[in-house]
């Protein structure tokens, strides 16, 4: 019988673990075939910043693990790529969060996202470029650009933004250069890059996975979780990662007992039990028509499933709250930025840079402006005083105000009147979305369509709208509300089948595919 060999720009974890069952293809070929496709496409998107020198001889491992026991049962996850976002820590390679600053700086620690996907025998292949300090060193600079990487592109257009901080992970994973990318969001950084890249993305609610080891922003609103090509593997990964953790105070308030997530996104039926709302129009951002055109067939499809009720729903608000809960959520972000970077640098066991604190990086990047900020990147207004000192009744006042009308006054008054098991939106930065982000509630992303070709494209580089550029479908739910997300958007996944439709500029769709390189190594 001839073998089926999947195309990596779309493949899933379950199709690459059931090849390698079959004895078709190993892990060592998976990480030859990732590291070649990288190769070729990282000079357009500029996507990755470093290869895990150690990938193969762990791959090796792998298959060596598999041979000598093949009866054994193992995390789905073992002897997958995986690409991870350069703000997590990992003892092989450098966490630099983008800056220059951090180049060769050591921890004792690495991060338990990183340390729990080794556990599940998963292989770091690499480290995503990201926007520098997760983009929160000034509004003014481009998303995706980072004083180690470069200038990060969307993986469908040769000049595009790709979005949020966990730009190269979204890039990276349009392109179909690792099996699965791991990012961060403290608001959007997930989801906005997965909507901008053709990718699901899944942003958990803060206390489900740990945030130790992982660059921070906010304590408040701080979360690393999956993108991927596919609900299921973003389920799986979600599987590995998620978990108490001494180091992280958060995931004590976790619920004990989880529920297994792959098996929830493998029940895509789940949805014919549910209530979901979908927002009227006119929240925050209007639709374009386009987006909104694509919204509504996406509705018409959920809807044809049969047995979900889809209902229109509408948070009262007002500009002014708005505005007010703007100047809140940056006032705390800021707040907890700073001591958050300090206490961060203050633990690492070696900084070459010698910057130990926030006034140190800010200097460093004064004194080495021509690689940290080049021409539209100069801008690091986030960091520097007086932007970042808050009294601390202020930086309380504001928090308790995003809070209570995230929640209470929000997010659960929503789902509370309306008797909802999740929300549907037309785009991540509708209002749902954002409450959820300073409510620290889950939100996840499928692919939902692309710009049509008479779109006019913006004029600033890189471009943050232009023809063929995705966007996405969002849904959000209440706390630890996960497993009803990943099966409702395993549902919208199998009827849109967006994903498959949509393809990478040329310079950024890699030629080497996993048939060459077995056929290659067989030959």
């Amino acid at each position: 019988m001839a073998v089926h060999y999947p195309d990596l720009l779309s493949t899933s974890i379950l199709d690459l673990q059931t090849g390698i069952a079959a004895g078709h293809w190993t892990s060592v070929d998976l990480v030859n075939a990732y590291t070649a496709r990288v190769a070729e496409a990282n000079p357009a998107l500029h996507a990755v910043i470093a290869l895990n020198p150690d990938a193969l001889s762990l791959a090796a491992a792998c298959d060596a693990a598999r041979a000598a026991a093949p009866a054994e049962t193992r995390s789905p996850l073992f002897g997958i790529p995986l690409l991870i976002k350069d703000n997590i820590s990992t003892q092989e390679m450098d966490c630099t969060a983008g800056s220059l600053a951090l180049v060769g700086a050591r921890t004792a620690h690495e991060s338990t996202v990183a340390s729990k996907l080794k556990e599940a025998g998963a292989i770091i292949l690499g480290r995503a470029n990201l926007s520098e300090w997760a983009y929160f060193r000034s509004w003014d600079n481009s998303s995706g650009f980072s004083g180690v990487g470069g200038q990060t592109y969307c993986a469908f257009h040769p000049q595009g933004d790709p979005s949020g901080s966990s730009s190269g992970s979204g890039s990276a994973m349009g392109a179909g250069l690792a099996a699965g990318t791991i990012g961060s969001e403290t608001d959007g950084s997930i989801i906005s890059p997965s909507t901008r890249n053709n990718c699901v993305g899944l942003k958990p609610t803060i206390g489900l996975v740990s945030r130790a080891g992982v660059v921070p922003i906010s304590v408040s609103q701080d979360s690393a979780g999956p993108m991927c090509a596919t609900v299921e593997d973003c389920a799986i990964i979600l599987d590995a990662v998620a978990g108490p953790d001494d180091r992280d105070e958060a995931t004590k308030r976790a619920p004990a007992a989880r529920p297994s997530y792959l098996a929830a996104a493998l029940d895509p039926g789940a949805i014919k039990r549910a209530r979901i709302g979908r927002p009227k129009y006119g929240e925050k951002v209007p639709p374009a028509p386009y987006i909104q055109q694509a919204f509504d067939a996406a509705v018409d499809k959920i809807r044809a499933i049969g047995g979900v009720e889809l209902v229109e729903v509408e948070l009262a608000w007002t500009d002014a709250l708005s505005e007010q809960l703007e100047k809140d959520e940056f006032q705390c972000l800021i707040t907890e930025f700073k001591d958050g970077v300090n206490t961060y640098l203050a633990k690492l066991d070696e900084v070459p840079s010698g910057c130990r604190t926030l006034d140190d990086l800010i200097q460093f990047n004064i004194d080495h402006r021509e690689q940290e900020m080049p021409e539209r990147n100069a801008g690091q207004d986030m960091s520097v005083p007086p932007f970042a000192r808050c009294r601390l009744p202020v930086y309380l006042e504001a928090r308790e105000r995003c809070l209570r009308h995230s929640t209470k006054e929000g997010l659960d008054k929503l789902f509370a009147d309306y008797k909802l098991d999740a929300v549907i939106t037309f785009s991540d930065r509708c209002l749902v979305s954002w409450l959820s982000a300073m409510a620290g509630y889950p939100l996840c992303s499928v692919p939902l369509g692309f710009l049509p070709d008479d779109v006019e494209p913006t004029k600033v580089l890189p471009l943050r709208r232009a023809p063929g550029f995705p966007f996405g479908l969002v849904m959000v739910g209440l706390p630890w509300s996960e497993a009803k997300l990943l099966s409702y958007a395993k549902a919208i996944e199998q009827v849109t089948q967006v994903r498959k439709t949509g393809k990478p500029f040329k310079a950024a769709l890699p030629t080497t595919n996993l048939k060459d390189i077995v056929q290659s190594r067989t030959a």
